[in-house]
């Protein structure tokens, strides 16, 4: 299928230069994929996406405080419980305490099918 938000692309400029995110939040796009054979089972290809996108986050500059959000599309948390999380104690996401095995809060809600 084709890529979507390709540097050039309409999408690509509304995304990066809309504010959508703030203006102080800068966007980044990088596009990955793999279309070879995957040896070792269903969820490779995954979790190379997963290390491309950690491997940007640091080379971005991510700090402590700041949130990244790793998710399908249909698990998408609000603005407000992306809020919450920047300014409640989250005894799981405590800097101080967090060994990297568990560095993650798992999100569910309501779900409204109609």
């Amino acid at each position: 299928r084709e890529l979507r938000f390709v540097n050039g692309t309409i999408e690509h400029k509304l995304l990066v230069e809309s504010d959508l995110f703030g203006p102080d939040t800068a966007v980044t796009v990088e596009n990955f994929f793999y279309e070879g054979e995957v040896d070792g089972g269903g969820l490779i290809r995954e979790h190379r996406q997963r290390d491309v996108i950690f491997k940007a986050w640091k080379r971005l500059g991510m700090r402590d405080d700041d949130i990244g959000v790793l998710s399908d599309a249909d698990e998408t948390p609000t603005r407000d419980f992306l809020r919450a999380v920047q300014i409640c104690d989250i005894p799981q996401l405590r800097v101080e305490e967090q060994d990297c095995h568990s560095p993650k809060l798992v999100v569910s809600s309501m779900v409204f099918e109609g």
